[in-house]
């Protein structure tokens, strides 16, 4: 029940009865813990401020700003991965590597953008052992090699031969980088999809709905 007398209550503006019935109507809150409370009072405070169609608005504006950014972030991670030369084999856990010989047909130069990576580089088909075709990207070899046999690093991952990667030799230090570079994609996709996931549900069902979802997974934890 709100605080004041009859009298007082009789004086509120229109717009303070519709933002005490935004108010009411979002409050339903037994057993709340620490984090329900927090988030309940976080989205009853922007459903306030924006009202039902804006609060969608906002959340899903929200989604697409998120999305960009992770975009950008993608594109630089996978550039800074591509410095890295190596087969991808990283650590004891990693397939083992062997020493092959490929004949470079041809080079083509791709850039400035391209599969998600910024600046220019070499993309090479070579004829590996056996008569097949792979194609090696990243610089590892370039146009200067076309028509030569050169010698690269093979690892192929499970299952065997099913996905084999060219290369050229690493340092320890090479394969922290691209280890701790594809650790870092990986946690980044995963955070991303939570908040797209939160965004999202809370554009579609609006903060009563997203409350409740929120209070309902933390009886689950």
């Amino acid at each position: 029940m709100w605080p004041g007398t009859c009298d007082e209550a009789e004086s509120l503006s229109e717009d303070d009865r519709r933002s005490i019935g935004r108010s009411t109507a979002l409050i339903d809150r037994p057993f709340e813990n620490d984090y329900t409370q927090q988030v309940r009072r976080r989205e009853e405070a922007a459903w306030q401020r924006h009202g039902p169609v804006a609060y969608r608005l906002v959340k899903l504006l929200r989604l697409v700003l998120l999305l960009a950014a992770s975009g950008m972030a993608i594109i630089v991670l996978n550039t800074l991965a591509a410095l890295y030369q190596g087969t991808g084999s990283v650590g004891a856990t990693g397939p083992d590597e062997r020493l092959v010989q490929v004949r470079v047909d041809s080079c083509d130069r791709r850039g400035p953008l391209h599969d998600w990576r910024l600046g220019f580089w070499w993309t090479c088909q070579v004829s590996v052992p056996g008569g097949g075709q792979a194609e090696v990207d990243r610089s590892i070899v370039t146009d200067q090699d076309v028509g030569r046999t050169v010698e690269l690093l093979q690892a192929c991952f499970n299952p065997p031969g099913a996905h084999c990667n060219l290369g050229k030799p690493a340092s320890a230090l090479g394969e922290v980088y691209a280890g701790g570079l594809g650790l870092l994609k990986r946690v980044g996709l995963i955070v991303v999809a939570g908040w797209a996931f939160t965004y999202l549900l809370a554009a579609v069902i609006g903060a009563r709905g997203f409350i409740g979802f929120i209070a309902w997974w933390g009886r689950l934890r």
